[in-house]
């Protein structure tokens, strides 16, 4: 039986539940690219059976060409392909090609097009690119809405969505609540929290502004940022210059699933100002509604996984008021008990965002 060969441009840590159940239901051999030029954490190679090696990355600009990819699309032992959806690594363009002319099955996994009003030579790219393709597998509906609109095959696009670790998520959402805040602030009021990177992009200094507005307003609550990152020192001293110093807990990075978990279920609400990612669906498997912006053009597609008004709701982006607002809403207002919220967390992460759903899609869109 001839194996399915992934080519993906890194091998992330988050990945490994899905990446493994690929290994051993698909039975894939697998190739990663060698670095990336932002910091994420690499999967153990050791966990996948049929890991075969990394190939060099060679960046110029904007542009990069993997080395080895070429030689792959004419190894006789494949005949199905599932790459990372990579309009600037150039390699890309040839290897397509290579294995349209052979007949060999391509599929892409990627974040596709969200933004309608693309760019002409863009819009292009991705169609020539996909147009030499069996399929591609889609982190969002929005994603697969926008590409339909934009004439793509809709028979060739398929949403797979997201995931952490699924089982273990399953198996911390059973621990016992604790007084982990009560006893940290010495007090019982609501606990906002943000858990990633403390990134530019995450936008937390409108977090900061808003806790601090929330406090003036006689509406006491404490803020729990895990993560690390470059913006951390600035954001420290935003909490020290506003003299709420004893209700902000920076934790720092925290790599233990059971102790995140503890902070997670713990906490009243989760705030991600700016795009949202996997911070989502952390969030949501512990039974903590989130709240982000309601730009979905330049969004993170696991935006999706929040039902508005049930497990989470979207503020006007950069809008300080409607960020308050939305958090006074669902801090004093809200008509769920804080159980229903639970329930109504874990809907969608049980439905799609766990690699159990994903490896489903997988294997039905791959068979046919």
């Amino acid at each position: 039986m001839k194996k399915i060969c992934c080519l993906l441009n890194y091998a992330p840590h988050y990945r490994t539940p899905i990446f493994q159940k690929m290994d051993q239901e698909l039975h894939c051999d697998w190739y990663f690219g060698k670095d990336l030029r932002e910091e994420i954490e690499k999967i153990d190679y050791s966990l996948l059976h049929g890991f075969k090696r990394e190939l060099k990355n060679i960046y110029k600009g904007n542009w990069v060409w993997r080395k080895g990819v070429i030689e792959l699309a004419f190894r006789k032992e494949y005949d199905t392909y599932i790459i990372s959806g990579e309009p600037h690594t150039l390699s890309l363009i040839p290897f397509n090609l290579i294995c349209l002319l052979l007949g060999k099955k391509v599929y892409s996994w990627q974040h596709g097009i969200s933004n309608p009003a693309i760019g002409k030579i863009k819009l292009f790219n991705q169609r020539v690119l996909i147009g030499m393709q069996e399929g591609v597998f889609l982190y969002s509906e929005h994603a697969r809405n926008v590409m339909k609109g934009l004439g793509f095959n809709a028979d060739k696009l398929f949403v797979v969505y997201n995931s952490l670790d699924y089982k273990k998520s399953l198996r911390y959402r059973e621990l016992p609540l604790e007084p982990l805040y009560s006893n940290y602030f010495g007090n019982d009021d609501p606990v906002l929290l943000f858990i990633g990177r403390q990134t530019k992009v995450k936008k937390l200094s409108l977090l900061i502004d808003v806790f601090v507005q929330l406090n003036s307003r006689q509406h006491p609550c404490n803020l729990v940022v895990i993560g690390d990152g470059p913006m951390e020192s600035t954001l420290k001293d935003c909490v020290r210059s506003s003299g709420l110093n004893d209700r902000c807990w920076f934790t720092g990075a925290i790599y233990d699933e059971e102790i995140i978990a503890c902070y997670l279920k713990n906490a009243t609400l989760c705030v991600s100002p700016g795009n949202v990612g996997l911070t989502a669906i952390h969030a949501l498997s512990y039974g903590l509604p989130v709240v982000t912006n309601d730009n979905f053009v330049t969004q993170m597609p696991e935006y999706e996984a929040i039902e508005q008004g049930l497990s989470g709701d979207f503020f006007h982006e950069n809008d300080t008021d409607s960020l308050v607002a939305i958090i006074e809403k669902w801090l004093y207002e809200n008509r769920w008990s804080r159980e229903e919220i639970r329930t109504n967390c874990y809907r969608r992460i049980d439905e799609h965002y766990n690699c159990e759903e994903q490896i489903g899609v997988f294997k039905k869109v791959l068979n046919r």
